[in-house]
């Protein structure tokens, strides 16, 4: 990319100009997918690394390309969507997008699309998502959530969540402060009655009752409610409080971490900071001492 007398273009090896200089501005992105954003009477389009125009000089705002999803493109203060090939999805027609499929709105009311760009709902929702998680949209409706299909536009869960998020190919799901599971097709996998809920390595941490323990993927009881506090899993190791003390367990609930520290931090690598009388050290599992305290 070179500039003469104000403008952009490209030159090659031999100093020939292989892209004329014609463009006001250019934002290059080649070494992520060999695609230049450029200006020209100041509308923003794309080109490719041979000067080929990928995206038509049209929009209003520079359109940042990437080639591995849908973006964004505005006009007049509208919204709408390109797909990977450059081609629009949607022209700019919406107030607010999320993707192809998912929410789009107008006047502060959202519809569903499907992958085609399609409305598959009317514009009732107060919010609607994107469907990250196959086909399914989280929706709003006066403050309470549930799952729509992109495809068919129709729900399939009644809107009576407080909040629905998403973890892994799943719903964190939020009923009356009670947390459960969802799986990607909206069918429970735990049932929403835990006071709190977190997740990594294929298992949620829940508390029940005052007590912390650990539920799998398949909505299976793994670790029965029994700690006082307790740790989402790092490399194989949670650390939890039991009787006051802190240790490490592994995912078979078998103790790694002796029960005897004031406070134990897992760090990841199946390593915990752990303290004895406010002094801290580092031990892995089956307490192999790494630092002193």
């Amino acid at each position: 990319m070179a500039r003469l007398n104000g403008y952009f273009g490209w030159i090659n090896t031999k100093g020939e100009t292989v892209v004329p200089f014609e463009y006001q501005d250019a934002i290059e992105y080649i070494e992520i997918d060999g695609t230049t954003t450029i200006q020209k009477n100041n509308k923003w389009g794309v080109i490719d690394t041979t000067g080929r125009i990928f995206v038509p000089c049209k929009y209003d705002a520079p359109v940042y390309f990437m080639g591995n999803m849908s973006i964004d493109v505005h006009v007049s203060g509208k919204i709408g969507l390109l797909g990977r090939s450059g081609q629009e999805i949607i022209p700019p027609k919406y107030d607010m997008i999320s993707t192809a499929p998912g929410g789009v709105a107008i006047n502060d009311k959202w519809a569903i699309i499907n992958k085609s760009g399609k409305e598959v709902t009317p514009f009732i929702y107060d919010w609607a998502g994107s469907a990250s998680q196959g086909e399914l949209v989280v929706v709003k409706l006066n403050n309470k959530m549930g799952l729509v299909s992109s495809v068919t536009g129709k729900p399939v869960t009644p809107l009576i969540y407080f909040s629905l998020d998403n973890c892994a190919d799943m719903f964190v799901a939020n009923y009356k402060g009670q947390f459960g599971v969802l799986d990607k097709n909206g069918g429970e996998i735990v049932p929403t009655k835990y006071d709190s809920l977190s997740y990594a390595e294929k298992l949620f941490c829940v508390l029940q009752k005052k007590q912390w323990g650990y539920i799998g993927i398949d909505g299976k009881l793994k670790i029965t409610p029994q700690y006082q506090k307790a740790t989402i899993f790092q490399d194989g190791l949670a650390t939890v409080q039991k009787n006051g003390k802190w240790g490490g367990i592994d995912e078979y609930n078998k103790t790694v971490i002796t029960f005897k520290y004031q406070n134990a931090i897992n760090i990841g690598s199946s390593e915990a900071m752990v303290c004895i009388n406010n002094k801290w050290g580092i031990v892995g599992k089956h307490n192999k001492i790494l630092k002193p305290i």
